[in-house]
């Protein structure tokens, strides 16, 4: 997974085995200088990780903060119930974990974390294995917000209208200003299984 903002950039690596465990994963800062040399500047690891986290799998950033994704992290909300971080540059360039962010409703195999995007003060994790109202592997997306204080909470969970069985909605997602996208690679029947959807909020 890799994002881009302005002169720096952010490369996922959800297979890293460092000190938080095997397959725990790790992503990197790249900046670019004044002559266009790319040199990296900080490796960011959850506080918490562990075995088997997939940290890295997702990536975003905008400006001097990143998101990333961890799907088969947060045992506290069940195996596979997922989370992602939010990771903030300081005066000094160090690149410090500011919050976790897991969903209110999080549970087993949610995959929360699959896919994260982030503008401004506003981020998106989706959760493409949630079982909701909309039926098994449905999914689903969340909006977290941060506030003055640099606290994050979560604004809204997104699902979709006509969302079905094994739609995949939020394997990917996107942000924007005032406007997200959520990907439902599985769903949209009508036009043959597996043809997909995309969904605009």
């Amino acid at each position: 997974s890799v994002g881009i903002y302005g002169n720096t950039a952010i490369v996922g690596a959800y297979g890293d085995y460092n000190d938080n465990g095997i397959w725990s994963g790790s992503a990197y800062i790249f900046v670019r200088d004044a002559v266009n040399n790319w040199s990296q500047e900080f490796k960011l690891v959850a506080n918490d990780g562990d075995d088997g986290d997939l940290f890295g799998v997702s990536v975003g950033i905008y400006n001097n903060t990143a998101i990333v994704g961890a799907p088969s992290g947060d045992y506290g909300n069940g195996v596979g119930s997922g989370s992602a971080y939010i990771f903030v540059r300081d005066a000094v360039n160090n690149w410090l974990e500011q919050t976790k962010l897991v969903a209110m409703d999080g549970a087993f195999g949610d995959q929360f974390g699959y896919s994260v995007g982030i503008y401004g003060n506003t981020a998106i994790v989706g959760a493409y294995g949630d079982y909701n109202d909309n039926g098994i592997w449905s999914g689903s997306a969340y909006i977290f917000v941060r506030d003055a204080v640099n606290n994050w909470s979560q604004e809204f969970k997104l699902v979709a209208n006509d969302g079905d069985d094994g739609d995949l909605f939020g394997v990917s997602v996107g942000i924007y200003n005032n406007t997200a996208i959520v990907g439902a690679p599985s769903g949209d029947y009508g036009n043959g299984v597996g043809s997909g959807s995309a969904y605009i909020f």
